[in-house]
């Protein structure tokens, strides 16, 4: 027996790639696959293939080819309006081309050529403005410092904020989308600066970042680039001396998995077992962007959707069922004042007031800037949630909190 060539029984490793590799060229060339090493080649063939999958799979398709796509906006005053659609389509021309280029690139190193081979020019793209500009005379925005800014919340009673990390010190944090603390007390961020998606120009990509505090203050003081170089990561996860980095292309999954294919329509929940690489749609519904995700003392699942910041008891439709089906409309599990939400929690820490304990916390961005607090109770087979004394709210339109999570100290 030799080395797996798999790492699931379907999904062929660097072995099996080896193997296969020569086999499928005799298959379509009727010659036996040549020899030598062929590193570099792989590295080109690679480097277009990413590119390629940029184009045909865009994590921004609601803007490409979607509602939002036609759009118009005035993007400079007494201009014609411009689409997204046309913004995007000029961008996936660029995409066209970037792929082009990079075939030409492999495709002279296949063949040996020590000639660069001639590259086509990159089509422009129309230049444009925001159409929300700010007060400043540039069109910039006004933002206050993270000191000031505690100045314009209300908390809580008994209840005190204080900066960890701000962007003045790590430039880096900007646009973050989530955040984890990890067992050296370490907070752990995702970070989007390139939302929604990279363009075909960009240099700098996404990032996964670690904030550390080194000397104890209570102030982070020292920032690590985890991984970059990504698109769109919404997510991730700690597993055994790594993470599980969610960034995909949405809308329409089509997973495909060694116990058979998971297919979807539009939002829902997944279940996966790294150990075994099952993977499985655990809550079909009419989800438009399910991003809350929490789990109380007993295990109950709470689902929260963030567009309409709908919360669900995930127990009451997470039962298996058929594609494309989805589970019948279900009953919120609190009246909720305001809209959107994301990155809920559910406190479960002795730092806070007893009666904190257990509760539900549901952080809003547009209608309401501040944190919700939800006391969650039984009711009959399910959960309800009855609204508390708001945890914290500001009145600085800029402030948007998009997650939440029990620091290492229980904060």
């Amino acid at each position: 027996a030799g080395r797996p060539l798999t790492i699931n029984g379907v999904h062929l490793n660097q072995t099996g790639d080896a193997a296969f590799a020569p086999v499928m060229f005799q298959t379509l060339f009727g010659e036996p696959a040549p020899t030598g090493d062929f590193s570099k080649l792989q590295t080109l063939v690679n480097a277009k293939n990413e590119e390629w999958h940029k184009r045909y799979r865009t994590v921004d398709g609601y803007n490409v080819y979607g509602d939002r796509s036609k759009i118009a906006y005035e993007s400079v005053k007494d201009q014609p309006k411009i689409t997204n659609y046309q913004i995007m389509q000029e961008e996936m021309a660029q995409r066209d081309v970037l792929t082009a280029n990079r075939d030409r690139r492999l495709w002279a190193n296949a063949k040996g050529d020590p000639n660069p081979p001639e590259m086509l020019s990159l089509p422009l793209v129309t230049p444009f403005g925001t159409n929300k500009p700010g007060t400043n005379p540039d069109g910039t925005y006004e933002f206050l410092s993270a000191e000031d800014a505690i100045a314009k919340m209300t908390l809580a009673p008994g209840v005190k904020v204080n900066v960890f990390a701000s962007e003045k010190e790590f430039p880096e944090l900007a646009k973050a989308v989530q955040m984890a603390w990890d067992t050296k007390g370490r907070l752990w961020v995702s970070v989007w600066p390139n939302y929604p998606e990279r363009t075909p120009t960009s240099k700098l990509g996404d990032s996964i970042i670690v904030l550390e505090d080194t000397n104890g203050d209570g102030k982070a003081d020292k920032c690590t680039h985890f991984l970059d170089n990504l698109n769109c990561p919404t997510g991730f996860q700690f597993y055994k001396d790594g993470l599980l980095v969610m960034h995909g292309v949405f809308h329409r999954s089509q997973g495909e998995t060694a116990l058979g294919p998971v297919r979807n329509i539009d939002g829902a929940l997944y279940r996966f077992e790294p150990l075994t690489g099952k993977f499985e749609t655990y809550a079909a519904y009419g989800f438009a962007n399910p991003h809350g995700r929490a789990f109380d003392y007993w295990g109950n699942d709470i689902i929260t959707d963030a567009t309409g910041n709908n919360t669900y008891f995930g127990a009451a439709f997470s039962g298996r069922i058929d594609y494309p089906e989805k589970h019948p409309k279900l009953k919120q599990i609190w009246e909720r004042p305001s809209r959107p939400s994301a990155g809920s929690t559910i406190i479960t820490s002795t730092h806070f007031p007893e009666e904190y304990w257990g509760d539900y916390l549901n952080p809003n961005v547009i209608g309401f800037q501040g944190i919700y607090r939800v006391k969650l109770v039984d009711d009959g087979a399910g959960i309800k949630g009855i609204r508390q004394t708001d945890l914290m709210s500001s009145t600085d339109r800029n402030f948007r909190p998009i997650d939440t999570s029990v620091g290492p100290d229980g904060a």
